[in-house]
């Protein structure tokens, strides 16, 4: 399954006044990444996320696992390195970087092929197990102490 390596910083508000704030903030985000500083660095020093404290890294991300399909979209889009936009959501500015793509792929049949083997001689093992108890518990003779007090 495709997915995507994803960084954030989140400024956030609750008001008006702390609204001017973030949208400051976010534009000295900006600056930053215009003049080279790592994306890490300015999430440790700006973002309000949890994600903050691992520099941004939200971690590998499936496609089809967010909420919010367009940004998901432009995750998907940009190549490694590459920003989103700014993001104003009710609450915060969003701005999102890709670390890393991890395109779709099928194994090729040689790579998963020893697999395939090992799981049906394990399928087959099993089957001829269960075949020879039942085979067995056929043919036993079972008798139980029981079964002597019944005859006195």
């Amino acid at each position: 399954e495709e997915r995507v390596r994803a960084q954030e910083i989140i400024i956030r508000f609750t008001n008006e006044e702390q609204k001017v704030e973030a949208r400051t903030k976010m534009q000295d985000v900006v600056r930053g990444l215009r003049e080279g500083t790592e994306f890490a660095e300015l999430a440790v020093r700006y973002s309000d996320a949890l994600s903050a404290e691992k520099r941004g890294d939200l971690g590998w991300l499936k496609r089809g696992s967010l909420a919010d399909k367009e940004l998901e979209a432009q995750l998907f889009e940009l190549k490694t390195g590459q920003s989103t936009r700014i993001y104003e959501k009710p609450d915060s500015f969003e701005i999102y970087r890709v670390q890393d793509h991890e395109k779709e792929r099928t194994d090729p049949f040689q790579e998963v092929q020893k697999q395939i083997e090992r799981k049906l001689k394990a399928q087959y093992v099993q089957e001829m197990r269960l075949a020879k108890l039942e085979e067995l518990k056929d043919q036993a003779i079972v008798t139980t102490i029981f079964d002597e007090r019944e005859e006195e």
